[in-house]
């Protein structure tokens, strides 16, 4: 119960603001701050079908690091902002980002790489598990558990 007092009432709440030192986020307890040398591109991700539902957003905003890790920025989303509200925000956030880099921020094409490689890896995941291999090993699954079945089922009768 007090723990749920404390979620409901003196948790702090989340957020995700910019200022002259960098973009920082809050959720859950922690606060994490990229600063504006370390960050390399900021940009707005659909993602896959199968991972929008009801309650999440269509369209969310990722900060991406020099060494190509990703972060999501929560609190900046489609469904928080709207559509228009949304890509206007990630817009402003770039063009920050950009003025402190001086604007002669040149994309590095390893970070380019290491930061397609996410996409790719769902992709080959998304056909892994849609093809015509998961399709067999479920029903040599099926034919294990009927099998199985009979075979306990006659043994204790």
């Amino acid at each position: 119960m007090a723990g749920y007092l404390f979620a409901v009432t003196l948790s702090p709440r989340g957020f995700t603001s910019a200022d002259q030192y960098g973009v920082s986020w809050r959720s859950g307890l922690r606060t994490k701050r990229l600063v504006w040398a370390d960050l390399h591109d900021i940009r707005q991700v659909t993602p896959p079908a199968a991972a929008v539902g009801p309650h999440r957003p269509q369209d969310v905003a990722y900060a991406y690091r020099v060494d190509g890790r990703r972060f999501l920025l929560p609190y900046l989303s489609a469904k928080e902002l709207g559509d228009e509200g949304f890509r206007r925000e990630v817009t402003l956030l770039r063009d920050v980002m950009n003025e402190q880099h001086g604007g002669a921020r040149v994309a590095d094409p390893l970070v380019e790489a290491h930061i397609a490689r996410p996409a790719a890896r769902y992709a080959r995941r998304y056909r892994a598990l849609t093809g015509r291999t998961s399709r067999t090993i479920f029903l040599v699954a099926l034919i294990a558990l009927i099998a199985i079945i009979v075979v306990c089922t006659t043994t204790f009768e």
